[in-house]
């Protein structure tokens, strides 16, 4: 039986957190490059036959993106 991972993940880049679910998906599917939404840091696509999706739960620190119109 293989050993369960914590759902919680922080980019080593910026701090952002994330929560992550792993989806059971053929190894031939064809796999995207994902990135960090707030400092566009390359993250993890897969674990062995499990695909992994990142869910943003806060961030941390500054972003690289501007902030929205209309906010201080």
């Amino acid at each position: 039986m293989s050993e369960r991972q914590d759902p919680s993940f922080t980019c080593r880049n910026c701090g952002a957190h994330y929560k992550v679910v792993r989806v059971e998906e053929p190894s031939t599917m064809n796999d995207c490059e994902l990135t960090c939404v707030s400092c566009d840091a390359a993250l993890q696509a897969r674990d062995d036959r499990f695909v992994l999706k990142y869910f943003l739960v806060g961030t941390q620190g500054r972003s690289k993106r501007a902030p929205a119109i209309g906010t201080s």
